[in-house]
């Protein structure tokens, strides 16, 4: 059933209106208006593109016939019969080619609309690739600013931490210079507590 579907589909006509973003409306038709030019569009869009406009939006060639159709595969048999009832084999025959070639040149057409979307859609991939891609590089380049920065303040911070050091070491030897001092106070006040007479300094 679905691949009859798709048949069915792929053999039908579908209206050849170009959207505003680029896609093809590719709406299947059981009723369309067909061009002198060969192009054929749904009920909706030609009454929005025809109210406004003499020519047709594919070919853009000046004013164009507009003809009504029923497209519908239902009626195809009908429509046949009728058409070539009264005809000659060759009227006949050349009818068929007539009826082949717009069949053809509608399928070229809808493969040509389709081969453009995919190609505005790879277009589009490419510059969201290419964007991504700088702003990644501009990223790369943030993480190496903040590396070499993480790196200064780190041999800062060993720096500091030497000369903390050194600080703590000197503040050290004040102390034990200053408790080597208060140690000789002592004893010096001790000698003097003992004998208060004695001379402190010998010639």
């Amino acid at each position: 059933e679905g691949g009859g579907d798709a048949m069915h589909r792929f053999l039908g006509f579908h209206c050849n209106f170009t959207q505003r973003d680029g896609a093809p409306c590719t709406r299947p038709m059981e009723q369309g208006w067909v061009t002198a030019c060969g192009h054929v569009f749904c009920g909706q869009h030609a009454k929005e593109w025809f109210e406004e406009h003499d020519d047709c939006m594919i070919c853009r060639d000046g004013p164009v016939k507009l003809v009504k159709m029923d497209l519908s595969s239902s009626s195809a048999g009908r429509r046949v019969k009728m058409a070539l009832l009264g005809l000659s084999p060759l009227e006949i025959a050349q009818a068929h080619e007539i009826a082949l070639h717009f069949w053809i040149d509608q399928k070229a057409f809808e493969y040509q609309q389709e081969f453009q979307r995919l190609e505005g859609l790879k277009r589009r991939q490419a510059g969201v690739q290419d964007m991504l891609k700088a702003k990644l590089q501009a990223l790369d380049g943030s993480c190496a600013g903040l590396q070499d920065e993480q790196q200064h303040l780190e041999r800062r911070l060993e720096e500091v931490g030497q000369a903390s050091n050194r600080e703590t070491e000197a503040l050290q030897r004040a102390k034990r210079a200053l408790q080597e001092a208060e140690d000789k106070y002592e004893s010096l006040q001790r000698q003097l507590s003992a004998d208060p007479r004695r001379e402190l300094f010998s010639p």
